[in-house]
């Protein structure tokens, strides 16, 4: 399973006639929330410098509100698995990511192992947000190049790192092989 920690904030952002139940409960203060950080409707695509910003703003004053609510949103997504799970979890900020970890270990549901994994990228784009600066702000238990500049097509670049994806979890999470540090 591929699921990101962002997620949840970009439901928000949507209109609210396509928030899902698992929002429905804190309506009020999510809706506070986003008004907090925009007065528009994302349209669910767009990923320029402005959402990207107003995802992460809203990101943080979610987490600052209840810190556990996309944590748990993640880890349901994970028990939705069947055993053994794998499952890659986009964090972008360092406390965000410890935090993680910890509330997973501490559902002592069959989680093993909660590891960090940095994907370095040879096409770097600049920060603008508070998600986007933290992320080398740690130490990773794994890094992965992910480069893209040999590829022509965004979307050959993807379908190469999911391949590359796929035969890490087969071969060094699932036989348990030892797991390389730089991959």
């Amino acid at each position: 399973m591929h699921a990101s920690s962002v997620d949840p904030v970009k439901d928000i952002l949507k209109p609210f006639s396509t928030w899902g139940d698992e929002f429905r409960n804190n309506i009020g203060t999510l809706t506070l929330l986003k008004k907090e950080v925009t007065s528009d409707d994302w349209d669910g695509v767009t990923k320029n410098d402005y959402w990207r910003g107003i995802m992460s703003d809203l990101k943080t004053k979610m987490t600052e509100w209840n810190p556990m609510l996309i944590h748990g949103l993640m880890l349901n997504k994970i028990y939705q698995l069947s055993v053994p799970r794998v499952a890659f979890v986009d964090i972008r900020e360092p406390i965000n990511i410890k935090a993680f970890q910890e509330h997973a270990i501490e559902t002592k549901q069959d989680i093993q192992q909660v590891e960090t994994i940095f994907l370095v990228s040879d096409r770097s784009t600049h920060a603008n947000n508070f998600s986007d600066m933290s992320v080398q702000n740690m130490k990773y238990d794994i890094v992965i190049e992910n480069l893209r500049n040999p590829f022509y097509r965004d979307s050959d670049a993807l379908w190469f790192l999911k391949a590359r994806a796929k035969a890490f979890v087969e071969q060094e999470i699932l036989e348990g092989r030892s797991k390389e540090r730089i991959y």
